[in-house]
């Protein structure tokens, strides 16, 4: 879709909120059957004004508020046309549950509890007080990239290279001169390879998330006065820039572990058959197996051919692309293994049972209903358009009772 639908899209809800909210379940709008009371409006307007950093008003509350009631117009009428009882929102249900409850294990159990070493912490300060001036060429392929190196090494300049490279006419005049940057203001990847480099030094070509590049450092500059104090106010911070970029490895690593204890197994005759026959299992048409020996292994016991099928198709259209290889389909299969272990463990824990995380779990699955009934309304229209989306609410709004109780909403007190 091209337009945006505002508050609907909004699925993250702030679990460690500095605002202090004065409320009780008070009945701020009633539409059709469906009601917003004050408490989760609170919780989901505070999140936005954390994160937007405007300051609380009557006009961005009603604002709100306006947009909720249109969400709940939508799952009304998703409702009244029994699309909930439709297998395909069922099975996005499911997913969109499962999704979140790994997402916030990953965040609670791995992002938050990153703690650096004092080293580390130390290292990482010091780089936050120097400037690096760095020039680099871009190329979109390991290949390219080798090509450009060596013809560095034979005595081509960065002027005469970045002319070729760059389009933008600024970096392709200044030899790929970026100017200064700080710690944080580049990808991490380059960054550390930057800080690497002695000054006049030419990497290798460094795999940064947009392709690679060849870096050299002109020259930097160093703040002189570091102080112990100094060091220990900031420390927090140096160790959420350290959280920030370690994340994906330390999922990496963690989820690596954790299959290792799982001990799953599959033989190469069992995977290729499974490959061969891919496209029929994802058709969910694999009675031409039932009678074979295809089984995995792990702590969860044997999965047969009906076992694994279920799962393989409960898979997304981008994640059955992917499984390209036999070595692709056992790395899904160690995946499928995974997930079902981590949402175990989610649910021991005790956030898995707070009232927020149940109630962001169960509005990830409203928007389920809600994109799919706006889809059955707008299915004939493309590219839709906000008009589009606005007229579509007019009109269901329209066929729905709405009652805004204006004074309780001026009357929340939510202080930050």
């Amino acid at each position: 879709m091209k337009f945006c639908l505002k508050w609907i899209f909004i699925g993250i809800f702030c679990t460690a909120c500095n605002i202090q909210l004065d409320y009780n379940r008070i009945i701020l709008a009633q539409i059709g059957d469906l009601s917003i009371n004050s408490q989760n409006f609170a919780w989901f307007y505070a999140d936005f004004l954390l994160r937007s950093g405007v300051a609380d008003n009557l006009l961005f509350r009603n604002q709100f508020l306006e947009s909720e009631i249109d969400r709940k117009v939508l799952l009304l009428v998703g409702d009244s046309l029994e699309f909930n009882k439709v297998s395909q929102v069922q099975e996005k249900m499911v997913i969109a549950e499962k999704q979140l409850i790994l997402n916030e294990y990953f965040h609670r159990e791995i992002f938050l509890k990153y703690q650096a070493s004092d080293s580390l912490l130390r290292q990482t300060f010091k780089k936050s007080k120097i400037k690096l001036h760095a020039r680099h060429l871009y190329c979109s392929s390991l290949e390219v990239a080798n090509q450009v190196s060596s013809q560095l090494s034979a005595g081509s300049t960065f002027e005469e290279l970045a002319k070729g490279i760059f389009r933008d006419s600024t970096l392709a005049a200044s030899g790929g001169d970026i100017g200064y940057f700080s710690l944080g203001d580049m990808d991490p990847d380059f960054e550390d390879a930057a800080f690497a480099l002695a000054d006049g030094e030419i990497s290798h070509p460094v795999k940064t998330s947009r392709g690679y590049s060849i870096i050299q450092v002109i020259d930097r500059w160093m703040e002189p006065m570091i102080s112990e104090q100094d060091f220990q106010l900031h420390k927090d911070d140096m160790n959420a820039i350290l959280r920030s970029r370690n994340i994906q490895s330390r999922k990496q690593k963690w989820t690596d572990s954790l299959a290792q204890t799982l001990q799953i197994e599959i033989t190469d005759d069992n995977l290729h058959q499974l490959f061969d026959n891919k496209a029929t299992i994802i058709q969910n048409d694999f009675h031409a197996l039932l009678d074979s020996k295809i089984e995995m292994k792990s702590k969860f016991g044997k999965w047969g051919i009906s076992d694994i099928a279920a799962r393989l198709n409960r898979l997304s259209s981008s994640q059955v692309k992917l499984i390209e290889s036999p070595q692709k389909l056992r790395e899904s299969l160690r995946g499928i293994v995974v997930k079902e272990k981590i949402l175990q463990l989610a649910q021991s824990k005790k956030w898995y049972d707070l009232p927020e995380i149940q109630w962001n779990i169960n509005r990830q699955k409203e928007d389920v209903l809600i994109f799919y009934t706006i889809d059955h309304f707008l299915k004939d229209i493309k590219p839709r358009l906000k008009v589009d989306y606005t007229g579509l609410l007019q009109r269901l709004r329209e066929k729905v009772s709405i009652q805004i109780h204006a004074e309780k909403v001026q009357e929340l007190k939510i202080i930050s």
